[in-house]
């Protein structure tokens, strides 16, 4: 799974909020045992002084004395029952590859297409390559090769993914879907094209659940038609959907009505005993998303269309409502009052949500509930790596039961607050430690974003994070938030004794931790006055790649010496890519922010020599919005350049560079004829090296109702085995230096596998593709094992403080306003927000 960009929260703070932190400054125990509304709002209800606590889901959970919320057995739980499915292949075949791309829950039978590629033998292969593909016949004797090599069939399987039947499918057809008909039938809907007449034909077959083929219906309709959707109304007609039209047929296939508008894109959803139609429409604002009502026993659009929450484009049909997955849990979404009620928390159940697919699931009712989940196996997905360990994939089914009792009775409850981007490898973790009947603790998960991910523009998706985070505050102050926070470590405002505990005395005092085993300067790079309030589990190194074949180039350069290099080098050279000012000043910032906030003592110091450097700097070599690209250097040939390639072929002298696994640190630092290279942080006034960005992190809150109990949890992801699986999977790096030898290792057989591969056919590629391969070898690891080690620096930064800067910046920036004036500005206003604090 490729590392996702990491999102930057947007936590704007008011200062009354701020300062309610000092009255607030005393350590409350959340006795409230009502978890988040699984929206990611973290609200709870009732008072802390309960003894007992409503959990919102009609049971009482009891607390402890010290506050720690405790699992009752009238608590609410999910069964879980999984299998893979089982599906049916050649077994007098090696399997090459195999893939279940469509798979759909119909009854209680799942439909899935199933392909697989079949190893040809050495001697098929070699006939093959004999052919001549300009002969007709030799042609037609290729094809007849690769068709016995490959199947391509429709199976069906029963909710366990026990195999039930093989259903044929003609060669010429695409399966489109299947859809639950009446008494347990099954409607499989598949489209052929006419190549003669180039005409696109939805194909209708009945199958009973044991997979015999019952009847064909033949739909009436004379469009041609690629793309449609098949719903079964209740009366026994059928509703065909496709891009701007949808017709009414009965259950014959004869045509009763048709409509036809251009918005419609071929989704109908059933809400609340009624049928709409959705209709997205694009504005030069963005996309507003309309739905509009079905009478489906008049086959036309009625009333008018209403603007819907964009979240109906994520939402899935079931049995008679719409539904909704996010990372907290399973909402109804009723279309017509345009409201979500939570049906499923992932905190009541035990199963990965970050592998299981809303889309072809069957929710029954809020007591039965089947999804798919996809299993990536051996996949690590990094950049050219994707094909190390052959990865391959499995389906599996998840059957969701309401349970009688809560199996976890007794443990203690601590919620863990997320910020979103969290990997499927952490909530495997999680779940490991969650079904271990020897842990003491029961962690439910919170995914404070969970709402704005679903947002479908830009601008909601950040007015979502703004709230989401504002949230996350005010349930912190009130003694109401999570106990544990991963993922918030690139923001300053939270290092504090009124928010977080400093982890350093329970590392110092657990005997199981020893830090010769740990990259421990990567910990103190997090730290803060000797505290440690935010632990990276997983980080990255961020800065600066420089060639030193330029004159002046050279690592943990400064401000003098960048400029010096800078002003040395030719017209066809550009010492860094031509960000604008402002973004190359938040991007610079976020290394540089310490050297101007002193969160301790409350103090600030913009009106040093580094930030008035800094900012003249910034100026100097980014690229202001009205300068043209054709009259600098390189222009537009740059700019369609990505920063590596411009790098690596002399283009420009330095890049940002992200370091996340080996190859990336091998493809960076690759050295050629005129070209040799340094790793550097960003430009300083004393110059500094590269600095760490936290990935999976995670804090104790002061509000943490058994701070020692979270402790023992969050040790755990320190284990060398789960620190490989969870930096490995997700193209980071440990914190433990033994599973970074292990990636590194890793790295290097598959590295070396996959370029012999690649020699074996090297008839069939490029020899430029050949050379430009990098072999990854030990010393590769040493180096970047020795660049680790270096690390005396993190990313964080106070996000109210930097919209201060950028937004005083942007005046100097655009030569309205001195450097003086800018600097007085931002120390004034930066002073009272951190002082009020």
């Amino acid at each position: 799974m490729k590392r996702k960009i990491r999102n930057l929260l947007a936590l704007t703070l008011t200062a009354q909020m701020i300062f309610s932190l000092t009255a607030c400054g005393s350590k409350k125990s959340d006795a409230n045992g009502n978890s988040s509304a699984g929206n990611g709002s973290g609200t709870t209800s009732g008072s802390s002084a309960d003894a007992n606590t409503d959990t919102g889901s009609g049971s009482i959970t009891n607390t402890s004395a010290k506050g720690a919320r405790i699992v009752a057995d009238t608590d609410l739980y999910y069964n879980v029952d999984i299998g893979s499915l089982k599906a049916s292949f050649s077994q007098d075949k090696e399997i090459q590859y195999s893939d279940i791309p469509y798979h759909y829950i119909v009854g209680d039978r799942i439909v899935a297409a199933v392909d697989v590629v079949y190893k040809k033998p050495e001697a098929v292969e070699k006939e093959q390559e004999k052919l001549n593909l300009d002969d007709d016949k030799q042609l037609e004797r290729y094809m007849q090769i690769d068709n016995e090599y490959q199947e391509n069939s429709l199976q069906i399987f029963d909710l366990k993914g026990e195999l039930v039947a093989k259903i044929p499918i003609d060669d010429n057809c695409s399966f489109s879907g299947a859809y639950a008909g009446k008494d347990g039938e099954i409607l499989v809907v598949t489209t052929k094209m006419d190549m003669n007449v180039c005409r696109a034909k939805p194909l209708v077959t009945v199958y009973s659940a044991s997979g015999e083929k019952l009847r064909d219906i033949d739909l009436q309709v004379k469009d041609s038609l690629e793309d449609v959707a098949l719903y079964v109304l209740e009366n026994g007609n059928l509703l065909l959907a496709s891009i701007g039209k949808f017709w009414i047929l009965d259950g014959n296939g004869q045509v009763l009505f048709e409509e036809t508008n251009p918005d419609l894109n071929g989704t109908m959803l059933h809400s609340g005993g009624k049928w709409f139609a959705v209709m997205p429409k694009y504005t030069a604002d963005g996309m507003d998303v309309n739905v509009q009502e079905v009478d489906i026993n008049t086959g036309k659009l009625v009333d008018k269309p209403f603007k819907s929450d964009g979240c109906v484009l994520n939402t899935r049909q079931g049995d008679q409502d719409c539904f909704i997955l996010n990372a907290n849990g399973i909402e109804k979404f009723d279309i017509a009052t345009q409201t979500k009620t939570q049906v499923l928390a992932w905190k009541d159940t035990d199963v990965n949500s970050g592998l299981l697919q809303l889309e072809g699931a069957r929710i029954s009712s809020e007591n039965d509930m089947v999804f798919f989940q996809f299993d990536a196996l051996d996949e690590g997905g990094r950049s050219s790596m994707d094909v190390k360990k052959r990865g391959a994939s499995l389906i599996s089914v998840v059957h969701l039961t309401k349970a009688d009792k809560n199996p976890h009775a007794g443990k203690v409850r601590l919620r863990l607050g997320m910020n979103g981007d969290i990997s499927n490898t952490f909530l495997q973790q999680v779940l490991n430690y969650n079904k271990d009947p020897q842990n003491p603790t029961r962690i439910e998960l919170i995914d404070y974003t969970a709402d704005a991910e679903n947002a479908v523009t830009y601008e909601k998706r950040e007015e979502g994070l703004l709230a989401s985070t504002n949230q996350l505050v005010m349930d912190m102050l009130a003694g109401n938030g999570p106990d544990i926070l991963v993922g918030y470590s690139e923001l300053s405002q939270f290092n504090s004794d009124t928010m977080l505990v400093d982890l350093n005395q329970y590392i110092n005092s657990d005997s199981t931790i020893n830090r010769d085993e740990i990259y421990d300067n990567i910990l103190r790079s997090f730290e803060e006055d000797g505290k440690l309030y935010t632990m990276p589990l997983t980080y990255t190194l961020e800065g600066m790649a420089v060639n030193t074949s330029f004159n002046g180039a050279k690592a943990n350069w400064t401000f003098a010496e960048f400029d010096q290099m800078a002003s040395s080098l030719s017209s066809d050279v550009q010492p860094i890519k031509s960000d604008d000012p402002s973004t190359l000043l938040k991007q610079w910032m976020q290394s540089l922010s310490s050297h101007f906030i002193d969160n301790q003592n409350k103090t600030v110091d913009f009106e040093s020599e580094e930030f008035r450097t800094l900012l003249e700097t910034v100026k100097k070599y980014g690229k202001s919005s009205g300068d043209d690209d054709r009259n600098r250097p390189l222009g537009d040939k740059f700019n369609m350049m990505m920063d590596a390639y411009a790098f690596r072929d002399n283009l420009v002298a330095s890049c940002y560079t992200d370091i996340a696994d080996l190859s990336a640190y091998a493809s960076i630092t690759r050295e050629k004829s005129g070209h040799t290279v340094a790793l550097s942080g960003v430009p300083s006034l004393n110059g500094m090296g590269m600095t760490a960005v936290g990935q999976t992190s995670m804090a104790i809150t002061t509000s943490c109702a058994d701070p020692d109990i979270a402790w023992q949890f969050i040790r755990t992801f320190l284990n060398e085995d789960i620190q490989k699986d969870l930096s490995f999977n997700t193209d980071t790096l440990p914190i433990n230096k033994n599973a970074f030898k292990r990636n590194c290792q890793e790295e290097i057989e598959v590295n070396k596998e996959y370029i012999e591969d690649l020699k074996k056919d090297a008839s069939k590629i490029s020899p430029d593709v050949l050379a430009d391969m990098i072999e990854l070898t030990q010393q590769h690891a040493d180096s970047m094992d020795a660049l680790i080690s270096s690390v005396s620096a993190s990313q964080s930064w106070d996000n109210d403080v930097m919209n201060i800067i950028l937004e005083e910046a942007a005046g100097f920036f655009a030569g309205q306003r001195s450097v003086d004036d800018v600097c007085k500005n931002i120390q004034n206003r930066a002073s009272i927000v951190v002082q009020e604090r």
